[in-house]
């Protein structure tokens, strides 16, 4: 997603919402993108000669942008921020860790728990 693309992103969560409706019978429940970690999106050598990046800002606009649904949203962007004591991403900056993949789960499956 570039620059500009956030502010259509309600419409088309809304869009893709109501279309699973119609095809199923089940409950939404939306998951927030992890975050990344920017400072070693530049150093990873295939995405810097591709040109390739991802914005943090972009995540966390995708995120908000979630919690203002009415279905239920669990939040994966904050047990990813990157933090100087844990690794959760890989050296490109985008993929989780095993240690990143963990803490995603337990947040999915606390908030699932929780669901009615």
């Amino acid at each position: 997603m570039g620059e500009g693309d956030v502010g259509e992103l309600p419409e088309e969560l809304a869009a893709l919402g109501g279309q699973v409706q119609f095809v199923v019978a089940a409950r939404w429940v939306w998951l927030t993108p992890t975050d990344t970690d920017e400072q070693l999106l530049p150093e990873y050598p295939p995405f810097s000669a591709a040109g390739i990046s991802w914005r943090a800002v972009d995540h966390a606009e995708t995120a908000a942008a979630l919690l203002k649904r009415p279905e239920a949203v669990i939040d994966t962007l904050s047990v990813t921020r990157p933090t100087p004591d844990r690794r959760l991403f890989e050296p490109d900056g985008v993929h989780l860790t095993s240690v990143g993949q963990v803490a995603v789960a337990r947040v999915a499956v606390a908030g699932l728990s929780q669901l009615e």
